[in-house]
Formats: structure tokens, sequence, C-alpha cells
């Protein structure tokens, strides 16, 4: 995984010449460590990391020159919850009470299970899940054969049920990938071909003046 990974480095030209020093952990996690020039180029270099076939997880311990987030002493926090000790035993401990974290507990309440949700706000939903479009993914254009793929299929058939089960509104509107020239049209035969691998359902190449009728306010 380093070898590739180092040799995948070498061959972006604008993340040259940096000391990056990668190291494999627990079998399939990549080690990031070193100096970049911009925090942009670590989350970049991350991302490479993440591609690396057989690497499952990535800790990017990077930092860059200029624009680094700050750095959070949490040792006073962490010395807090030392002293508290144990409060609870619990069968699963589910930590971040978002929309994964929530669904996971929901899930698993359908067994005779002790479920603790620890979130570190004063509210569920409050980090990534409340910064969502509220657009919930079809899986046209992620990558065939990917868990990704799988699971937003299967997760957006799921979304009717949810909505009567929860009581929150869902509006099946679909989206338009819109295209102008002969260029933008090989990109939508590929979503096309790769909806139709991955099992998405409705899917068509239409024309402009169809999807003008389509839009059109009633």
């Amino acid at each position: 995984m380093v070898d590739l990974f180092n040799a995948l480095l070498r061959q972006k030209e604008q993340l040259k010449g940096y000391d990056v020093r990668a190291e494999v952990r627990d079998g399939d996690i990549l080690w990031l460590e070193g100096m970049a020039r911009t925090w942009t180029d670590v989350v970049a270099i991350g991302h490479l990391a993440a591609s690396v076939p057989g690497v499952r997880q990535v800790v990017n311990h990077l930092r860059a020159l200029h624009e680094n987030p700050p750095m959070h002493d949490r040792a006073p926090i962490i010395a807090a919850g030392r002293a508290i000790g144990e409060i609870d035993e619990v069968d699963v401990l589910i930590i971040g009470g978002g929309i994964t974290g929530c669904a996971a507990a929901r899930a698993l309440s359908k067994y005779d299970l002790r479920i603790l949700v620890v979130e570190k706000c004063s509210d569920i939903g409050e980090g990534n899940t409340k910064s969502n479009n509220g657009m919930i993914h079809s899986g046209y254009d992620s990558k065939h054969g990917t868990l990704k793929a799988r699971l937003n299929v299967e997760g957006n058939a799921k979304y009717d049920r949810w909505a009567k089960e929860l009581g929150f509104k869902f509006c099946r509107t679909g989206s338009f990938v819109a295209g102008f020239d002969e260029n933008d049209r090989r990109h939508m035969e590929a979503f096309w071909r790769t909806a139709g691998k991955t099992g998405v359902p409705g899917i068509a190449i239409i024309s402009g003046d169809e999807a003008r009728r389509i839009a059109r306010p009633i």
C-alpha cells in the first residue's frame, strides 16, 4: 500500500516535493504524517491515500505550512470524563446523533439491546446532517460495484416507507442533469450506463423540449 501510495503521489505534479510519510497500521489503515503547503493539499493527499486499492481507512495527520484549522486542547474534557468514571453499561454505544447515528439506533431498537447515543451538541442533527441540501441521491453517478452505489439505490427506495413511518415530508420530484453540447451528452450517456448497471429506476436521456415540458409549472 505504501509503495503504491508513494508512486501515485509522485505522479501528481501539484503534490510533488512534500514531506509525506505513510505507514500501514492494523492491517489496512494508512497513516499519513508530515507537511504540505496548503490545507487544500492536505485534503487532496488524504483523498489520494483513500484511492489506493486495499486501503479501508485513512488517518491523515498531515499539517500545512499555512491555513491549518485550530488545534483544540481536549485534555481537560478527557480528564473530566475519566473523573466521572463508569456511569452505565450498554450493549451498543453510538457516538454521534446525526442521521447515521440516529438511523443506526432506530434499526437496533428493534432488538433487545441497551443502546446509548452520545452527542456532543445540545440536540441531534447539529453537524453535517443539518448542512445537507435535502436531496436523496439515486446512485446514477456512483461507481458501479461500490458499496456507495449499492446503498444509494437501496436507501433511496426506502424513503417512502420511512416518510410514512416517521411522518416527515418527502417528495419524489426527480432531478435533471443538463447538457449543452456533444461532450456533455457523452457524460450523460456514461451516467445512464452506470445507472443501468447499478439498478437506478426511471432514468432516461430526454430532449431539452421534453425537460422544459416536465419542469413547466402547472
